[in-house]
């Protein structure tokens, strides 16, 4: 009986995960995808809050000692002290992808901003945000060229992977 019972309810289980995502749509209407959205003065400047998330704003110093020399690893030498900086290092990765998804968010916005004006959003107002975009971009690329010299100047959209 309890054989059964159990049999029973991993049948069904087997059943559900199966079944479960069978005909789920990647990129609903309801998503912000770039296909469907800049099609109004809210949602570009709902794309232009995203560029002033934490995660691209963060604070230089203390917290980043890594780029560092001499901070605080006295016992073993880090790849910086090593002089064997690559591409694959968690910092250089991080740093490099985060300013790209930022200069790719601010294109997106730059090149897709007509579509608002042609709705008929506020054009002062829209300038406004474009100006922004300009400036987001332009924090980005001067982020890179500060830590890697020369970089790929792109004012396309882009994929991270392109980046």
């Amino acid at each position: 009986m309890k054989r059964n019972f159990i049999r029973n309810i991993l049948a069904v289980a087997l059943v559900f995960i199966a079944t479960a995502c069978h005909d789920l749509d990647m990129n609903p209407l309801s998503s912000a995808a770039t296909g469907n959205w800049y099609r109004d003065l809210q949602q570009i400047e709902m794309a232009l809050n995203a560029l002033d998330s934490a995660k691209y704003w963060r604070p230089e110093g203390d917290n980043q000692t890594d780029w560092s020399d001499d901070a605080v690893y006295r016992n073993a030498l880090t790849e910086m002290e090593n002089a064997t900086l690559t591409s694959s290092y968690h910092l250089v990765e991080t740093y490099w992808r985060l300013n790209y998804q930022m200069i790719s968010y601010a294109n997106t916005i730059l090149n897709r901003y007509e579509t608002a004006l042609n709705n008929g959003a506020n054009r002062d107002k829209l300038m406004q945000y474009v100006g922004e975009a300009h400036f987001y971009r332009a924090v980005a690329y001067g982020r890179l060229l500060y830590r890697y010299g020369d970089v790929p100047y792109v004012t396309t959209e882009i994929s991270i992977d392109e980046a």
